[in-house]
């Protein structure tokens, strides 16, 4: 071994192992890890809403394509044909939306201004997909894909409100 680098390992040998951060430095950092997994949690809401669209935007490239995949039930491996799905009832429909979408506002409020512009950003990509669904299904009603599709970003939707007030809920109390 040369003689630097003997010197230089006696030098690393006789640094602390460990370093005690300031004081003042850790009152920041428990704010920052206690804030976290609601932050986390919303994030990966987020995070999964965008990949959920991305299928959705991938499949519906795939049909203007004209890629015919076969479509089979995973429960019971046959293939869909548009009677297993139901669209939802409108006015039942739009009257728990209605419910949903005012509570889902009132918490949304309650976010950081970057988390909730993420949300609304999904939220318009799931009423985007929505809209072309249906658009597509004005040429092709019968399409068991396309009713599939349908029902999902309904779904998505529907989560989507339930997750932030549910994400957003103030705790009731400590024990």
């Amino acid at each position: 071994m040369s003689q630097p680098q003997a010197r230089l390992d006696e030098l690393l040998h006789t640094l602390p192992r460990f370093v005690e951060p300031h004081s003042e430095l850790w009152p920041h950092i428990a704010a920052r890890v206690q804030r976290q997994p609601r932050t986390a949690r919303i994030m990966n809401l987020a995070a999964g809403l965008a990949v959920a669209s991305l299928a959705l935007l991938m499949a519906r490239s795939a049909l203007r394509e004209g890629v015919q995949a076969p479509v089979t039930s995973t429960a019971t491996s046959t293939p869909m044909t548009a009677a297993s799905f139901s669209l939802p009832d409108a006015a039942r429909y739009q009257s728990a939306r209605a419910a949903m979408e005012t509570t889902f506002y009132a918490r949304l409020k309650l976010l950081r201004p970057d988390t909730r512009a993420t949300i609304e950003a999904n939220l318009q990509i799931i009423r985007k997909a929505n809209e072309d669904i249906r658009h597509a299904l004005g040429s092709d009603p019968a399409s068991p894909v396309l009713l599939q599709l349908l029902n999902e970003t309904y779904q998505q939707e529907f989560d989507l409100y339930r997750n932030v007030a549910r994400n957003t809920e103030p705790t009731q109390g400590r024990s």
